[in-house]
């Protein structure tokens, strides 16, 4: 019976421990309605001889008295209860015979009171050293970002360390080792050290791309390089387009006018305006090629001719480096196909060729030998030939059919190949 009591009683301890530790540790402050729920919850179970007095202490006043005291004397079969002992971290109840001595409860007392307070220091020194430098950081480019303290801005590197001070009026972020900075109402370029490499002179300018800048000084706009020399520049398309040609010593380059930045170099030769696909003719030397609206070139500048689109396909003429012969002249290029996203879809190429029509079929032709005829025959968007290049004559399909000469004969077929008495 002994046992089971001791067990009972040492799980209560256990249960206090558990529960007062756990307050302080969260850095919370026992109140007086949860130190009380505690102690009613685990005092001791066995019935007192004198029941109205058998209560937990109901104020904290009450709970610190019973501490310093160190007893709560409750007679419980002749026993002396001690209700609540103050510990390091937590308060515990325990049932035993004798008083503990006083000065070592002093002690753990006062151990306990300086945790505390070394909590409390910790906790605020960590607050103090998470408290933010700058009111903005922003995204890194070229393992630099720009930050904001107030109306000023500077840069910080991965590591958080200031390399450029928080002093202009306005920033870009870096891009090819540059970037732009503003102070005093101008506007010039500055290296990842800091050093102002291009005077701070100018009304505006826009980021670093394909080696040039647009800066805007006075009421002119130049192109600049990163020797800070000055081109002037001549803006080829009206400036409610978004993507405008710009010439800079008779080369030229697509300009981004939201961005303020170059989207290609300044190389070619010639240039055409975007087409409702969204893609532009380039050429470099008697070479023509595409690009998209990103500037990139979606296929290699070589080719010698690049015909309009038609049901989203393109005829191309490719120098083949050798004699080819089609309607009876000499020449020295073949045809293909294109898509919009600048891919062949055919390995052969054709000695003529025709745009796709409505049926999903163009007309295509080639010399089997030099003392033969051309012969003609259609394929399909995928490049397949699905009507045999055996005619001597065809046209493209029109309305469903397609006009064909063999021999000496001269009749319509349709789509897949069927002669038909329909015209």
């Amino acid at each position: 019976m002994l046992d089971k009591r001791n067990y009972r009683q040492n799980k209560n301890k256990n249960r206090i421990k558990l529960q007062i530790t756990r307050g302080l540790a969260s850095g919370g402050v026992l109140s007086r309605g949860t130190l009380h729920r505690i102690l009613e919850v685990h005092l001791p179970s066995e019935p007192l001889r004198n029941p109205a007095r058998r209560q937990a202490p109901d104020t904290l006043g009450a709970m610190w008295a019973t501490v310093k005291s160190n007893t709560c004397r409750q007679r419980t079969r002749g026993k002396t209860c001690k209700a609540v002992r103050a510990g390091r971290n937590n308060f515990f109840m325990e049932q035993d015979s004798s008083l503990k001595n006083r000065a070592g409860l002093k002690n753990r007392m006062s151990r306990g009171i300086l945790i505390l307070i070394s909590f409390f220091c910790i906790t605020f020194a960590c607050n103090a050293q998470t408290t933010p430098k700058y009111d903005k950081i922003f995204a890194y480019s070229e393992g630099l970002a720009v930050v904001q303290k107030g109306e000023k801005f500077g840069y910080v590197d991965e590591a958080g360390r200031e390399i450029i001070p928080v002093k202009y009026d306005a920033t870009g972020a870096f891009n090819e080792g540059m970037a732009r900075v503003k102070l005093n109402e101008k506007w010039g370029f500055i290296d990842k050290t800091g050093k102002e490499v291009i005077p701070l002179k100018y009304k505006g300018a826009g980021d670093f791309s394909f080696d040039y800048a647009l800066v805007k000084l006075g009421d002119k706009f130049y192109m600049i390089n990163q020797k800070g020399e000055e081109f002037g520049q001549k803006l080829l398309d009206d400036r409610e387009l978004k993507l405008l040609r710009i010439e800079v010593n008779d080369k030229i380059g697509y300009f981004n006018i939201t961005t303020y930045k170059l989207i290609t170099p300044i190389k070619y030769d010639k240039a055409n305006i975007f087409s409702d696909e969204g893609i532009a003719l380039v050429q470099i030397g008697d070479k023509i090629g595409l690009i998209d609206k990103t500037g990139k070139e979606i296929t290699p500048i070589k080719y010698l001719k690049i015909f309009d689109f038609s049901y989203g396909l393109a005829r191309v003429a490719i120098d083949i480096g050798m004699m080819s012969f089609a309607f009876n002249d000499v020449v020295d290029f073949s045809y293909c196909y294109i898509d919009n996203t600048g891919k062949e879809i055919s390995e052969h190429h054709y000695d003529s060729a025709e745009d796709f029509t409505e049926e999903g079929l163009a007309c295509v032709g080639s010399y089997i030998d030099t003392n033969s005829n051309q012969h003609f025959g259609f394929i399909n968007k995928t490049g397949k030939e699905v009507i045999p290049l055996k005619y001597d004559k065809a046209e493209n399909f029109k309305n469903g059919l397609a006009k064909v000469k063999l021999g000496n004969e001269e009749f319509y077929i349709d789509k897949n190949g069927n002669r038909t008495d329909k015209k």
